[in-house]
């Protein structure tokens, strides 16, 4: 029976008592016990329904944080939030939170706020209690140095621009807004069948021919590992210039946003594909045993440096051509054996085939890739969607407080 219902009904039957001072007394105190009872039931319904509510949006800001990069934030988050908060739930309708990006996209910051009908309250006039939650969650990366080696070959032709830009996209998701991130630092290799040495000319014990084409060959026994000038010299440089050795200078290690932007914005299509070279270099820009080599006294950081990542993306749109006499299968074999020294080290290996079906590259690009999950196909409609993908698993969610 309802306890009002019971309260009425008791209420009469004492009524009909020759104690009527008792009577009153009881009928008097009827009301302030709902309104107790009525406080005690609906605070415990309220503390569940906010649990309830803070965990569905907690969630929703951690999925929206996942897309920060999509201006309608409101969209994911209210999906995620009412997959966890459906309609209905304790008697109330649809809730509608709201969800907002920073002006840097680093953060997400969702409200919500819900009013729960009271189950006993209202015998004293409170019809329902408001309910309220914010959550916020940051996008902010872990420590990370990540190397991005990219084709910029002959085949690349007409396709420049959108590699700078997918690649400006990543920068975004890893940046934001800023020059520089703490803990961040970022190279690139842009590549062809060499990768340029010009800014680190002090890494080769020849003189170049050339100011502006430094490029080494590989090393004889030391062509898939992180081996250091000083146990091996990179004595032999490349000249077939109308073949290779054609690309922007590579820059290691940087904290600066512009400086990144400044060599994406140099890059043009040139020569044919050395992946493995590329690879190859990559290795030694994250390698500690490199530190100080590249100019800076601190990089690349130690193996297992607590909360710091090392990630290199490799991206190209073709098979291995060497130009120097080495076979196609060499070359491949060199590449798995460079990519499985790198994640022998830990190194986070990504991949992309850009536009072509080879199912060779493919098969080639997968056993590289730290897993098939790294691994990438991108069209020529979806690279900057690719680039963002993998910026965004870079990149570690926090929930604030």
């Amino acid at each position: 029976m309802d306890i009002l219902v019971w309260l009425s009904h008791f209420a009469r039957s004492i009524g009909r008592n020759e104690r009527g001072s008792t009577v009153t007394l009881i009928a008097a105190a009827a009301v302030p016990l709902v309104a107790f009872v009525g406080l005690s039931v609906d605070t415990a319904r309220g503390y569940l329904l906010k649990q309830r509510i803070g965990f569905a949006l907690d969630g929703a800001v951690l999925a929206a944080a996942a897309t920060a990069l999509d201006s309608d934030v409101n969209t994911v988050g209210k999906k995620f939030f009412d997959a966890n908060f459906p309609s209905g739930f304790m008697g109330i309708g649809t809730v509608t939170p709201t969800f907002t990006l920073s002006a840097d996209k680093t953060t997400v910051t969702g409200d919500v706020t819900a009013d729960m009908p009271t189950a006993l309250m209202a015998v004293v006039g409170v019809d329902d209690v408001g309910i309220g939650a914010n959550a916020a969650a940051l996008r902010q990366t872990r420590g990370l140095e990540l190397i991005i080696a990219l084709d910029n070959t002959g085949s690349m032709g007409g396709y420049i621009d959108d590699l700078e830009d997918a690649t400006g996209e990543l920068l975004d998701v890893l940046y934001g807004t800023r020059e520089t991130v703490d803990n961040l630092w970022v190279g690139l290799i842009p590549f062809d069948t060499r990768v340029n040495l010009k800014n680190y000319t002090s890494l080769v014990s020849f003189t170049p021919s050339n100011a502006n084409r430094v490029c080494a060959n590989p090393r004889a026994g030391h062509q898939t590992d992180d081996a250091t000038p000083a146990t091996s010299a990179f004595n032999s440089q490349y000249t077939q210039w109308s073949k290779g050795c054609e690309a922007t200078a590579a820059l290691a290690l940087t904290a600066e946003r512009s400086t990144l932007d400044t060599t994406l914005s140099n890059m043009d299509d040139d020569g044919y594909t050395r992946v493995d070279v590329a690879a190859a270099w990559a290795f030694r820009m994250l390698s500690p045993d490199w530190a100080g080599l590249w100019g800076n006294p601190d990089l690349p950081k130690p193996y297992n440096e607590p909360l710091m990542d090392k990630a290199v993306i490799i991206m190209t749109d073709g098979d291995n051509k060497p130009q120097d006499g080495t076979s196609t299968a060499t070359t491949n074999t060199r590449l798995a054996s460079t990519c499985t020294n790198m994640k022998t080290d830990g190194i986070i290996v990504y991949t992309i085939q850009f536009r072509t079906t080879s199912s060779s590259l493919e098969t080639l690009l997968t056993n590289c890739a730290t897993d098939p999950t790294h691994y990438y196909h991108a069209g020529t409609d979806d690279l900057d969607e690719v680039f963002t993908e993998i910026g965004n698993k870079l990149s570690n969610l926090r929930l604030l407080n």
